[in-house]
């Protein structure tokens, strides 16, 4: 159903230069090249690297997707996407649990749970754990809601998350030497080492 080439979609040119955000993609790849590319191993791909040339794979995903009749592209859409984040920045969310925002004495001003609000960012030094911006009163402009920490768990998503082509590629794809190729029926065989075929 479909087929990236993986062996020239880092230097097409033609690719990236048509994009304005793909050519930014492979200026900040290349940026990571020269600081990571002395390293050995995997270390030569730290979480930056990585999530800059994941951003290529999707772009280039969806490029390699457009090019698709109406019918293959229903039934790529039928397979799975494994990268979908449930919580992720700017969607959505409802406060789940018992939770309350309490005054500097320690009293409750007001319970979060049924609240409504807006995910900000990841929170870098608790595990599972989110910045939201939570409209205390509802239909409050966002500058006057309240930003607290949340764990994931207390957390559900109102807008649900849309698979991507790029997460579909990464989730479903064989390799060969040179591509990532979506198969209709055999990319829905398990891929695990207890494989369900």
């Amino acid at each position: 159903l479909l087929s990236v080439d993986r062996s020239s979609f880092l230097s097409d040119m033609n690719f990236s230069s048509d994009d304005l955000e793909a050519s930014s993609l492979f200026a900040e790849l290349e940026s990571c090249a020269e600081r990571f590319g002395n390293l050995k191993g995997a270390r030569k791909f730290p979480p930056e690297a990585r999530e800059v040339m994941d951003q290529i794979v999707h772009m280039r995903a969806q490029h390699e997707f457009q090019k698709l009749t109406e019918e293959e592209q229903v039934l790529i859409w039928g397979l799975s996407d494994a990268f979908q984040e449930d919580i992720q920045v700017g969607c959505r969310v409802e406060i789940q649990g018992p939770l309350s925002v309490k005054s500097q004495e320690g009293k409750v001003v007001q319970l979060l749970n049924g609240q409504r609000g807006r995910v900000r960012t990841r929170c870098e030094s608790e595990k599972d754990t989110w910045v939201v911006a939570v409209e205390v009163f509802p239909g409050v402009a966002e500058s006057e809601s309240v930003h607290t920490r949340l764990k994931e768990r207390d957390l559900r998503r109102l807008d649900v998350p849309r698979p991507s082509a790029g997460g579909i590629l990464r989730t479903n794809s064989f390799w060969t030497r040179s591509e990532e190729l979506v198969f209709q029926t055999l990319s829905r065989a398990n891929h695990s080492c207890e494989a369900n075929i």
